[in-house]
């Protein structure tokens, strides 16, 4: 009965230990996230232009749609 005791015990202790480990783990990555990168302005480069891609610059062809989506309607004007 002891030694059931016993290897229950160490369980207990080796859970333990785990859930140290893995807290310390995401408080460290946390932690690294909220830092700074250290990267200089050469790196840092500004997309707010890219946001917004003009439709009409997008050339494709609708093939249809695929088993199970019915028909193909776009939400813009002059779709065929």
């Amino acid at each position: 009965m002891k030694s059931e005791q016993n290897k229950q015990t160490w369980i207990y202790l080796l859970i333990a230990v785990a859930l140290v480990i893995a807290l310390i783990a995401v408080v460290k990555v946390s932690r690294q996230a909220q830092r700074p990168s250290g990267l200089g302005q050469d790196y840092l480069y500004d997309i707010t232009s890219l946001a917004y891609i003009d439709p009409n610059l997008i050339t494709y062809e609708i093939a249809g749609a695929g088993p199970g989506f019915g028909t193909v309607a776009g939400p813009w004007p002059g779709h065929r």
